[in-house]
């Protein structure tokens, strides 16, 4: 399961209340990922063009899982959608929500 999966759900076993991981939402990972694809959303998988990016990203944000997140939405060109303030003093594409 990929690792943005995990950090949005609750159904992994270090998340949840009193287990130190509390989960951006309360869903079932199997399920999101399942109606994601569904609905034409596809896995991007990590390459080295994405971790190369990242060696190029001013040392703004210390997160080197964000940082590989980042750098993948450069190379993609596509907008990685995010809570984190911090990526967003990154000139990258980049949906604050």
């Amino acid at each position: 399961m990929p690792a943005t999966f995990r950090s949005l759900a609750a159904s992994d076993n270090d998340s949840g209340p009193g287990k130190g991981v509390e989960p951006a939402i309360a869903c079932d990972a199997r399920l999101l990922r399942r109606g994601l694809f569904e609905n034409g959303y596809r896995e991007l998988v990590m390459t080295g063009r994405h971790a190369l990016a990242v060696l190029e990203l001013p040392p703004i944000h210390k997160d080197p899982f964000d940082r590989m997140l980042l750098g993948q939405s450069i190379v993609e060109g596509i907008n990685l959608v995010t809570a984190d303030r911090m990526l967003a003093r990154y000139s990258a594409p980049l949906r604050l929500v």
